[in-house]
């Protein structure tokens, strides 16, 4: 009898014993499953990114093509004889501009400061002054303009820029008729400190102009192959 329940004893552990190996088997199984299902889920993901980026490279690919071409296109254009000449022509003509101008300011300077009155009179017809003020206006915006188109030129056909004397001889013409432009209102109201500043900054900016004209026949000899 007593060998009985023991023996029914161990039957019922090894059962346990089945059951709990089921269990786990089981289980196994289950994570098995749920890591292949995430698995297959991370790949899905990793496909669909890949495919969207393929879709999207395609664009992006042909735009960066065409950028590339209309570089190209207009490093050929900016290449050429005629519009390499562009600059220099366009710079030449501003010189005597503003030569023209500087001439129209000081004789609105002699018509205020002169003694004279018949010298007085005869300017006042002419009115200087305001035919001064009209163009030095046109003239601020026609140097800054061929002064950047000249340097995007040079950048867009080399890669790079020149420091030099016409360089900076450019670059400081510009920055004296901004103070010049900026002393106007001052002017204005007939501050003398602000018209005798203003005539100082006119006559360093025309001295720069024809510094630059000379550098630039240099450069443009050596464009044309002269030197």
């Amino acid at each position: 009898m007593v060998g009985f329940v023991a023996s029914s004893k161990l039957c019922v552990g090894q059962q346990k014993q089945v059951k709990v190996c089921r269990s786990s088997s089981i289980r196994m199984s289950v994570r098995d499953d749920q890591s292949s299902e995430g698995l297959m889920s991370e790949l899905t993901k990793l496909h669909t990114g890949l495919a969207t980026m393929a879709i999207m490279g395609t664009p992006l690919a042909a735009l960066a093509g065409e950028a590339a071409a209309e570089e190209s296109a207009l490093k050929t254009l900016f290449k050429t004889k005629a519009l390499s000449l562009a600059h220099p022509v366009a710079m030449w003509g501003v010189v005597g501009y503003a030569g023209y101008v500087f001439y129209l300011g000081s004789q609105a300077r002699t018509l205020r400061t002169t003694t004279d009155q018949e010298v007085k009179k005869d300017l006042a017809k002419q009115k200087p002054g305001q035919k001064h003020f009209s163009l030095s206006a046109w003239l601020l915006a026609a140097t800054t303009f061929f002064t950047f188109e000249g340097m995007a030129n040079t950048y867009t056909r080399t890669g790079k820029l020149f420091p030099g004397p016409h360089l900076y001889a450019g670059l400081g013409v510009v920055s004296l008729l901004a103070f010049m432009a900026a002393l106007v209102p001052a002017m204005q109201k007939n501050q003398l400190w602000a018209r005798n500043t203003h005539f100082t900054l006119a006559v360093g900016a025309l001295g720069l102009f024809g510094w630059q004209a000379k550098t630039g026949l240099d450069i443009v000899g050596k464009l044309l192959g002269f030197k």
